[in-house]
């Protein structure tokens, strides 16, 4: 039996909305919230679907490529620019978002991190 808190296809746990396939196919719209179907989609980590991971383009989220021809965006069978394009940004954009929203260890604005090492934040302060 599957446990629902582990990936379908690498069998680790996910440990948040932010790692997961599902909540970033309700991000981009691509699933519905109020869906009778969301209940037969086994969640995966969002690497374990390349063919969605694949749009993500981003320093912080390690590429991943989609090698089979009928899903790889880089091939034009199915692609266009536009497609890309427009794939690429709704998908990171999405996936910023669930940093943003649910991971604990996501950072958005280094610079409004305070330097302990600098006491001048102290003096600040006071």
């Amino acid at each position: 039996m599957h446990n629902k808190k582990n990936c379908y296809a690498c069998k680790k746990p996910i440990r948040g909305e932010w790692e997961s396939q599902i909540h970033l196919g309700l991000e981009t719209g691509e699933l519905k919230k109020d869906s009778p179907y969301k209940h037969f989609v086994f969640d995966k980590h969002i690497k374990c679907s390349p063919s969605r991971a694949q749009r993500i383009i981003h320093p912080k989220f390690h590429a991943v490529v989609d090698s089979r021809p009928q899903f790889d965006m880089r091939r034009g069978l199915h692609w266009t620019n536009e497609d890309r394009e427009k794939w690429i940004k709704v998908y990171t954009e999405a996936w910023v978002r669930l940093q943003e929203k649910y991971n604990p260890n996501w950072i958005t604005k280094p610079e409004e991190l305070i330097n302990l090492s600098n006491e001048q934040w102290l003096k600040e302060l006071t």
